[in-house]
């Protein structure tokens, strides 16, 4: 429910409206032309659901030399 909301939340007009405007000045300033596309909320939503079969897969694994170990799993 609360990632539904994330979703909802990300893909909406208003808040791409304002990081188009909040990054303006800086793509203004490196002289790239770049627009963020718009999110399709149904892709996510795909997305999601996909990553949601696939829970408990290790996605980072690392072991340092002095024994400090970092493991994110899904």
């Amino acid at each position: 429910m609360i990632l539904n909301l994330g979703i909802s939340i990300l893909c909406s007009k208003m808040l791409q409206q304002h990081v188009n405007e909040w990054s303006k000045a800086y793509i203004e300033k490196s002289k790239i032309p770049f627009v963020i596309p718009p999110l399709d909320k149904s892709a996510l939503k795909r997305i999601v659901d996909e990553l949601k079969n696939h829970k408990g897969i290790v996605l980072v694994d690392i072991k340092a030399k002095d024994g400090t170990e970092v493991k994110i799993r899904l």
